[in-house]
């Protein structure tokens, strides 16, 4: 798992350093061309208006591509800031309602079971929006074991 995280964190890495400056250039670029074309037809306005919309879309959706494969919030903050941006960034793309309850100063555990642990509720939520038909999914924790953090889904 260690030796595909890091796989994960090098494409992360390449796609934020490399696509994602290179559409932030496009960007520039043609908002530089729409205000010297405010002078021609309309038509070409609204085409690289339409085009840096795009361009926004596609820079969030690599960043976002590029904090799943591994958030940078894992290593700088910890598994409880990783796991409230992944599940409030999942409940808006999908709707599903999820209840994380995790303490906020929750203490920080071995990179690799911070790893592990956040896999694992990745890997149960994706199971719950795509299998189980809930609307729900509750992620409790239990101070009785550090590690006792599993996902569950709700009634249909």
């Amino acid at each position: 798992m260690f030796a595909q995280d890091e796989e994960r964190r090098r494409i992360a890495r390449e796609l934020h350093d490399s696509a994602g400056q290179n559409l932030a250039l496009l960007g520039m670029s043609l908002a530089r061309i729409e205000g010297d074309a405010k002078r021609n037809p309309a038509e070409i306005s609204k085409g690289i208006k339409d085009a840096q919309d795009l361009i926004q879309d596609l820079t969030q959706e690599i960043r976002t591509t590029s904090y799943l494969l591994h958030p940078p919030m894992l290593d700088e903050n910890g598994l409880a800031s990783a796991l409230r941006w992944y599940t409030e960034g999942l409940a808006e793309r999908s709707g599903l309602s999820i209840e994380l309850n995790i303490p906020e100063n929750l203490e920080r555990f071995a990179p690799e079971v911070e790893l592990a642990i956040f896999r694992l509720v990745q890997e149960c939520l994706t199971n719950i929006h795509r299998h189980s038909g809930s609307k729900t999914a509750v992620i409790p924790y239990s101070s009785r074991s550090r590690q006792d953090l599993c996902a569950g889904s709700g009634s249909r």
